[in-house]
């Protein structure tokens, strides 16, 4: 169902009835980037959270100081408690230096409760 919150389990598939993507049994990903990105806006402009969102290659990540440092393609370098990406797979591991770390999920399902 691609929700970003357990309490709304269908947030995505009432956002895609309500969008150009409507009655596509299989909607891009560009759908699921632009529905994050409406679910982050709501929140930004709550005043609960600071969102940015980059849409470029990540060519390394490590942690330090309780913080995440990414370095993606066009050099720049990006600081953050807390860092959402989208990698394409859910199969792979591409950050495996880093995955121990507190903080670090690899797929969704890591937040679960059985």
């Amino acid at each position: 169902m691609m929700s970003v919150s357990k309490l709304e389990p269908d947030s995505f598939m009432k956002w895609l009835q309500n969008s150009s993507f409507k009655g596509r049994k299989w909607p891009p990903r560009a759908a699921f980037s632009q529905y994050i990105q409406n679910i982050y806006q709501e929140i930004q402009n709550a005043g609960i959270l600071k969102v940015i969102e980059y849409q470029t290659d990540v060519i390394n990540i490590s942690k330090a100081n309780n913080r995440f440092e990414l370095h993606l393609e066009n050099g720049h370098i990006i600081k953050a408690r807390e860092v959402v990406m989208c990698l394409g797979s859910i199969n792979t591991n591409n950050f495996s230096s880093i995955s121990h770390h507190d903080g670090f999920v690899r797929h969704h399902s890591d937040h679960l409760i059985y």
